[in-house]
């Protein structure tokens, strides 16, 4: 292969604008602020160089490329050349270099290796030329932008993005997504949303603000187009984002097989939109990244929740069966092993690099990881068939809810955590609903049969914007655990103080699952989302052995809570005093961009699009109003006058802002576009006058009077009048240095 390819590019901040390329290897005049690759598996790129003072090629690494894709726009805040403090000068000039370079590896080359010898010793190729021509720096000068333009109002700051709503189509593309409360009310109450709002920057396309002086206010479509009509096109889809106020629209220059960060200056923003794809890195499981797991409380004061963290080895907390760890169990304590491959074949190679097992301190866990066959056992003996039909690409994220809120919680069954029947109330067995009668939000026998409850709280599909179906455990011997009540209400006790058998505060634990009719022309057996408790009463309730276990294949995540009392105290007055305040269990993972119907028609066929707006490809709107910069807001621009200012103040015969030894200079700063500064002795005498109009809200004095003598060491008056805002009067010392001429 003879041809070097574009796989990234460095930026160098440099000492000033006679840096070339050619200097940037040079430390004493350039040092790299940044780097960015193809997200490829290339990343170190070392060349060899043929050094003929000891006669061999030497190494030098030329990059160390990150592998995360390639990035556009960067936020600057420290200079590199500092000693000291080394945050950034305002109204100081800084230069910056981009230099782009290549790739080409048609064998590797392995001087240690008689036959790599002829490989590529030079892999990293630097780029020759910019866009424009010749390679050269930018400046930028940072500053406070509120007297500019009549007076300017940033309602945003780089990195931020707007409020995302989805209107079809699912997916993040490994993107942490938030709700608004708005959209999680909405959902609580009516079971489901078609049009999701995301909180600002949140949304399931990264949608971010790059220039905050330039963010345009309307209101916005982000619309997916299909390479064909094929399911599976969507891999290689691009993007078109339309103002709708004003009709202007941008194309996207990639698919979004590419992970690429498009500028959209004229409009202030960017949008990177990637598809993530599913993988398989151990066997033939169907693999998803673990993004970010959360439990937040209203009032952190009130860590009333804790829960049973997962611990490797010959232990009863080992109830995360991850990684590839071979034990050999104790038989006398543990039956069956806990962890050891023989014996757990369905979990290896699902997550033998303990990603999920992690997840808030191994007290949350996939369905699929739970453990099957120790005295710690989530899944009952009769459904442990039903783990190997969970895959991780499954796993949705969730926002689960504990509230006292009683018109937000869930019906839901109650299952039997006890595994020997003849321990458990009625002789049921692990995993079937409890014996116990059902019961109503006061936790009173409601009359309506028996293994039916209420989970105080409920949970979320922030992705479909679905409420989803739920279900509790109890251990009906641990009844001074409150393990025989049918109420979720866990204690704190983990063990028994007799032989320390597990009693995690009587096994409640929180099972939730994921709607298995999303896409479309599911068989309607399948699990569906939040339908008040109905499915789960008529198929794992009084259902027979099939629809039990077709229940239980849609089961995505559990949770085993247990009390913490040490924040909350060990006594409280009725049923859900315990519930100290709301606490929010937020669980991401990435998921690939998909067909999602929406409006009302989220089980039909996913061909028939007669009543979709995007054929149910992704489709999104947003609105900058809310964060566009505002301009000409004249009460910003007469505020800004208490900004003005002379840097250094007092000057002592240097300032930052001098190029050389020769150069004296001083700014006066946070000037309006329109102004006029006149600079005067104590006796009044006039040395100076600047006549401003530009947006550049900083003007440089060279210390030297209208006809270019220096002036004299002392105190100044300087007069800045910008008609019709305002008149500011500042006052200045300096104390001048000769100039010094030996080195010239």
């Amino acid at each position: 292969d003879t041809r070097y390819r574009f796989q990234g590019y460095q930026i160098f901040q440099v000492k000033d604008e006679t840096v070339g390329p050619s200097d940037l290897q040079n430390v004493d005049v350039a040092r790299l602020l940044a780097q960015v690759d193809l997200k490829d598996g290339v990343g170190q790129l070392i060349n060899y160089d043929f050094d003929e003072s000891i006669g061999v090629a030497v190494a030098n690494e030329m990059v160390d490329g990150a592998d995360e894709g390639i990035l556009h726009s960067f936020r600057v805040t420290q200079d590199l050349f500092a000693q000291g403090d080394n945050r950034l000068i305002n109204h100081k000039t800084y230069y910056y270099m981009a230099l782009a370079y290549s790739y080409n590896n048609y064998k590797t080359y392995d001087p240690l290796n008689p036959l790599a010898l002829d490989g590529q010793k030079k892999p990293y190729l630097a780029g020759r030329k910019a866009p424009g021509g010749g390679i050269k720096s930018v400046s930028g000068i940072p500053h406070i932008p509120a007297p500019e333009l009549g007076g300017t109002v940033l309602n945003s700051q780089y990195g931020d993005g707007p409020k995302i709503t989805r209107i079809e189509g699912m997916g993040n593309g490994a993107n942490i997504v938030d709700i608004t409360p708005e959209s999680e009310a909405a959902i609580v109450a009516n079971y489901k949303l078609d049009e999701v709002e995301y909180q600002n920057g949140k949304g399931p396309v990264n949608v971010k603000v790059i220039d905050p002086l330039n963010v345009v206010g309307g209101d916005f479509e982000l619309r997916m187009i299909p390479k064909n009509s094929f399911l599976y096109s969507i891999d290689s889809a691009s993007w078109i984002l339309t103002n709708l106020t004003t009709g202007e629209s941008v194309s996207s220059d990639q698919t979004i097989a590419v992970d690429n960060e498009q500028l959209i200056p004229e409009w202030g923003i960017s949008v990177q939109w990637h598809q993530y794809k599913y993988y398989q890195p151990y066997s033939s499981f169907i693999y998803t990244d673990f993004l970010e797991g959360t439990i937040e409380f209203a009032d952190s004061s009130k860590q009333w929740l804790s829960g049973v963290p997962d611990a490797d080895g010959v232990t009863a907390e080992n109830w995360i069966l991850a990684g590839t760890a071979n034990e050999d169990a104790d038989a006398a304590l543990y039956p069956e092993y806990c962890d050891d491959p023989a014996s757990k074949n369905d979990y290896l190679g699902v997550d033998d690099e303990e990603k999920y097992e992690q997840i808030l301190e191994g007290t949350w866990a996939p369905y699929r990881l739970c453990s099957r066959r120790c005295p710690n056992t989530i899944v009952g003996q009769d459904f442990i068939g039903t783990l190997a039909a969970n895959d991780f690409n499954f796993l949705t994220s969730v926002d689960v809810v504990i509230t006292t809120d009683k018109t937000k919680w869930t019906r839901c069954a109650v299952i039997e955590m006890q595994t020997e029947t003849v321990l458990s109330e009625g002789g049921v067995k692990h995993g079937y609903p409890r014996a116990g009668q059902s019961v109503d939000k006061e936790g009173m026998p409601d009359g309506t049969g028996t293994g039916m409850g209420w989970f105080p709280g409920y949970a979320i599909d922030v992705e479909t914007g679905e409420r989803l179906n739920m279900a509790f455990g109890e251990d009906s011997w641990l009844g001074g655990d409150n393990g025989r009540d049918m109420i979720w209400n866990p204690t704190s006790r983990r063990y028994s103080g007799v032989n320390g058998d597990v009693v995690w505060g009587g096994k409640h634990t929180i099972f939730v699952f994921g709607n298995l009719k999303r896409s479309g022309g599911a068989s309607s057996t399948n699990m569906p989302s939040y339908d008040g408790g109905v499915y789960l009463e008529d198929n794992m309730v009084n259902g027979t052995s099939g629809t039990r276990n077709k229940a239980w294949r849609g089961c995505m995540w559990v949770g085993q809570p247990v009390l913490d009392f040490s924040t909350i105290g060990d006594v409280y007055s009725d049923t859900y005093d315990f519930i100290k305040t709301d606490v929010k269990i937020r669980l991401r993972v990435a998921k690939s961009y998909e067909k999602y119907a929406t409006k009302g028609y989220y089980t039909i066929p996913i061909g028939d699009t007669a009543n979709a707006d995007n054929a149910w490809y992704p489709l999104y709107e947003f609105s900058m109003t809310d964060i566009a910069t505002e301009t000409k807001n004249n009460d910003t621009a007469v505020s800004a006058c208490d900004l003005i200012n002379v840097v250094p103040n007092p000057y002592y015969a240097y300032s930052n802002y001098e190029t050389n030894s020769l150069d004296n200079r001083i700014k006066i700063t946070n000037l309006p576009d329109v102004c006029t500064i006149n600079i005067y002795t104590t006796n009044g005498t006039l040395v100076r006058t600047f006549r401003k109009d530009s947006p550049i809200t900083s003007v440089d004095w060279d210390l030297k009077n209208q006809v270019g003598i220096p002036i004299a060491s002392g105190v100044y008056i300087i007069h800045v009048d910008a008609p019709g805002v305002c008149e500011k009067i500042v006052k200045w010392f300096g104390a001048i240095r000769p100039p010094i001429l030996e080195n010239f």
